[in-house]
């Protein structure tokens, strides 16, 4: 499947029902899309592989969360593959990315958003970055394209306690 024939198939995983799909998100350069899909178990984050350089990173990913384990760093559920597509399900997270850049935009709100919190809170959510690429770098990984569009944060928790 490439990004220029993209016709809404890919919203449908294979051998998961699908009974709402509440938000697409498109217009990456990674070789990938994802959305947010319903049913009756739950919501989930499922990201599909568009071309062959986006499904060898979601084989890279697969045998990375195979390898590594730690609290913030959400491992997939589920593991879709058929013929060159390559579909990751994880659970469905409330938060925001701090930084959303796509192709055509960069919204940066969320950051702003995360840079007004208090510090002691600041502090903690960093710390909980930099202890969760000790467990990487134990693994025997490096993090080489960590940003702050990697990172999501529930600002709505913070906000009500």
């Amino acid at each position: 499947m490439s990004t220029s024939s993209l016709d809404g198939a890919w919203l449908e995983p294979w051998d998961l029902e699908v009974s709402k799909v509440f938000a697409v998100f498109t217009g990456h350069d990674s070789g990938c899309s994802s959305c947010g899909l319903q049913n009756a178990d739950g919501r989930w984050f499922v990201k599909t592989s568009l071309t062959a350089s986006g499904a060898a990173s979601m084989e890279r990913a697969v045998r990375f969360h195979a390898a590594v384990s730690h609290p913030v760093i959400l491992r997939p559920v589920r593991v879709l593959r058929r013929d060159d597509d390559v579909r990751l399900v994880y659970p469905w997270r409330e938060g925001r990315v701090l930084h959303q850049a796509t192709v055509s935009d960069n919204d940066r709100t969320g950051l702003e958003v995360f840079r007004s919190l208090d510090v002691g809170e600041v502090r903690s959510a960093v710390s909980s970055v930099i202890d969760a690429h000790a467990e990487v770098a134990a693994e025997g990984f490096v993090s080489v394209d960590l940003y702050d569009g990697c990172l999501l944060y529930d600002l709505r928790r913070v906000a009500c306690g």
